[in-house]
């Protein structure tokens, strides 16, 4: 029968357009399949649908998953031929069920349509969607197809040639030699990892990164998650939170971080760790090695025991007597002489308490004394140190008890016993011949005596840059000291003890160049220097090469910053309040008449006098007042003006002399102290280190990212 016109299509068509709902939509193709059933036009309205376009296709297979079997075979091969093109899953899996249940049993169309169906697709693909297809169309049995697919599918292993399913190759890959089929390749993990972190870099998709942070954690639930920090750093991203942990793993791990990969690498002078010994009740002991004092009985007892040695047992050189011992020597005889006197006195010539009460006053007397007296006594554990330290010459060799009783005696012990046994520790430490002792804790203990005896605590600091610049101490013990001691300074002790630094520094033979790259490889180091000042350090450098020929010893005698740093008072006051000051020139107004002058500093930006500075352009003059005036002279520093008794040439010309010293000579000179003297990568080299990972060698900050190798034409 021919197919009858459709004079209601368009508004059936636009019902379907215009629904808000699923619900609504399906009953308006349930509407367009009645009408083109009735009227016999099913087939030929798909066909013209499908030549529409995408959307025309659509409504096409709508209307034919809805349309009641049996239909047609003609309708069923060109339907089946199409279910390759882009389409809904969920359409294109319900049009090859009605399709294949339109068919009969091993019918020829059966085989075309699943290859329709599984067009353009990877063998696993097309297994997967195939398998979907048999959940929703149990009549129809595709199950061999699906067999044919897993066969042509099999995928050899690359490492060992077993040929798998996909599903069971991914499983084998991962179970078996722990790497990954992704993107149809197989990667070792952090190979992947890595895409999908250039692939979140590009895209600033967060599901990639997320997906490489699950995978890394499984891989190394330890060091995964550093390592993807690294990886994205790499990469170019520059995440703070990244770089945080990072750098929070280096420092918990005590080490510093590759320049090129972001490794963590050991520090080559890690902080030695403080060994265990047993201090305490008057016995300090380490493994085989004890000294005991005991106050028990009578007398003391000194006991020593070493390895190898019988153990040795003797009375305190200096006390050998305990506090009942000298109770017993000193008391006891009065007691019994007053008992004595008390039963042969002659009671008619002298009644016995007066024989024996003053005696028992005198023994009472004498026990509170010694009772009070040996209450200050140097504890037993206290003497038990200054005794090691006595006794150290058979020992000295025993590297860790000596690292123990040097930790030992930053709280026990006196000064002054062991001060020549540290001396002539520190000495080898100098002269290179006893490079196994702990360095670090001899030089904390030496600088923690220093100021028990009341010495100015920056000196031992200066001594020890000095054994640091010149060599023979590695800059790692300055770095380690200063770490713990300078946030513990005053504002003053922080301004001297830079100039001190510096002062070991240049007299070394560093120059600024140096000092910048020694601050910037030992950062706690760099702040206590100021290294990144670097024209402040190069005018300081000038400035320290004049100190012989003085050449401003014409206007009278004036003291350097480096001079100025030795003196905690005075010094301190200066260089706290004038971070940059060079020299000081005092009584330079002595014209003036006053009790105090005021000096003249000369500063890196200008020449300061009474709180006025003198800059290159400035306009120095004074003259005479007349007598209607008050009399006397005015000094005129550009706009301002001073009054003196007396006429104030001498000031004027050192003010002038001063100025044209600091902006026509000085300044000048440090703009071309460059360079560097050869000694910086000697001290260096002993921050090398070298990247396992991609074998970069470079200088290790602990905690921060490190420096390469320093090379002659490099200027960092």
């Amino acid at each position: 029968m021919p197919a009858s016109p459709l004079p209601n299509l368009p508004s059936l068509l636009r019902a379907i357009g215009q629904a808000q709902t699923k619900a609504q939509r399906a009953l308006a193709f349930d509407d367009l399949v009645a009408v083109l059933q009735a009227t016999e036009s099913a087939t030929p309205f798909i066909r013209k649908m499908v030549s529409s376009g995408r959307d025309g296709r659509r409504i096409a297979f709508e209307v034919l998953i809805r349309l009641p079997q049996p239909i047609p075979l003609d309708l069923v091969a060109f339907a089946g031929q199409l279910l390759g093109r882009r389409l809904p899953s969920r359409l294109r899996g319900q049009a090859a069920k009605t399709l294949l249940e339109a068919l009969p049993t091993n019918h020829d169309l059966t085989s075309r349509i699943l290859e329709s169906f599984t067009k353009k697709l990877a063998p696993d693909a097309a297994i997967r969607r195939l398998q979907s297809l048999q959940e929703i169309c149990t009549r129809i049995e595709i199950a061999g197809y699906i067999s044919k697919l897993k066969q042509v599918s099999e995928k050899p292993c690359p490492r060992c040639g077993l040929r798998l399913a996909p599903e069971d190759f991914v499983k084998h890959l991962w179970a078996e030699h722990r790497l990954l089929y992704d993107g149809q390749k197989v990667r070792e993990p952090w190979e992947a990892i890595t895409s999908w972190v250039n692939l979140y870099q590009r895209t600033n998709d967060v599901t990639h990164l997320e997906r490489a942070a699950n995978l890394a954690t499984v891989i190394d639930p330890e060091k995964g998650a550093t390592r993807l920090n690294r990886i994205l750093l790499a990469v170019g991203s520059t995440d703070p939170v990244a770089q945080a942990r990072l750098r929070a793993e280096a420092i918990r791990a005590k080490a510093g971080l590759c320049p090129t990969c972001l490794a963590l690498v050991p520090n080559p002078n890690p902080l030695p760790e403080k060994p265990y010994l047993f201090a305490a009740g008057g016995t300090i002991s380490w493994d085989g090695w004890k000294i005991e004092v005991a106050d028990q009985g009578l007398v003391t007892h000194l006991r020593m025991k070493q390895p190898g040695k019988s153990p040795s047992e003797m009375a305190e050189p200096k006390r050998p007597f305990t506090r009942r011992g000298i109770v017993w020597l000193f008391c006891f005889p009065l007691i019994c002489i007053s008992c004595l006197g008390s039963i042969f006195a002659d009671s008619r010539m002298l009644p016995p308490v007066l024989v024996s009460g003053p005696l028992i006053v005198v023994a009472l007397l004498a026990y509170f004394f010694i009772r009070t007296r040996w209450d200050r006594v140097t504890p037993a554990t206290d003497r038990a140190v200054d005794y090691a330290w006595q006794f150290l010459e058979p020992i000295e060799n025993k590297n860790e008890f000596l690292a123990g009783l040097l930790c030992v005696s930053l709280k026990h012990g006196d000064p002054k016993v062991r001060e020549k046994p540290l001396d002539k520790i520190l000495a080898g430490l100098r002269s290179g011949s006893d490079s196994e002792t702990p360095i670090q804790l001899a030089i904390e203990l030496e600088y923690q005596d220093a100021l028990t005896s009341g010495e100015d605590e920056l000196l031992p600091l200066s001594r020890l840059a000095g054994d640091c610049f010149d060599g023979q101490i590695p800059l790692a013990i300055l770095e380690n000291t200063l770490a713990g001691i300078v946030p513990k300074f005053s504002p003053e002790n922080r301004s001297r003890l830079r100039v001190l630094l510096l002062t070991q520094a240049f007299r070394t033979g560093l120059m600024p160049l140096d000092i910048r790259d020694i601050g910037r490889a030992c950062p706690v180091l760099g702040a206590s220097l100021a290294s990144e000042d670097f024209k402040g350090i190069s005018r300081l450098y000038v400035l320290f090469q004049m100190r012989q020929s003085r050449p401003w010893s014409a206007i009278g005698s004036a003291a350097t910053a480096f001079d100025l740093a030795r003196y905690p008072d005075l010094g301190g006051e200066f260089l706290t309040e004038h971070p940059n000051l060079l020299l000081v020139q005092f009584g330079s107004d002595l014209s003036n008449d006053e009790s105090e002058p005021s000096p003249l500093l000369i500063c890196e930006d200008g020449v300061i006098y009474k709180q006025q500075v003198i800059v290159r352009d400035s306009v120095i003059r004074f003259r005479q007042r007349s007598v209607l005036r008050g009399g006397g002279y005015e000094l005129y520093i550009d706009d301002l003006v001073w009054r003196f008794k007396s006429s104030p040439e001498r000031l004027k010309e050192r003010l002038e002399f001063w100025r044209d010293f600091l902006f026509r000579n000085l300044r000048p000179t440090a703009r071309n102290a460059e360079g560097r003297s050869g000694k910086r990568d000697l001290l260096l080299n002993k921050h090398l280190a070298t990247c396992p990972e991609c074998r970069t060698s470079f200088v290790v900050i602990p905690g921060e990212i490190g420096i390469q190798k320093f090379t002659d034409d490099e200027d960092l």
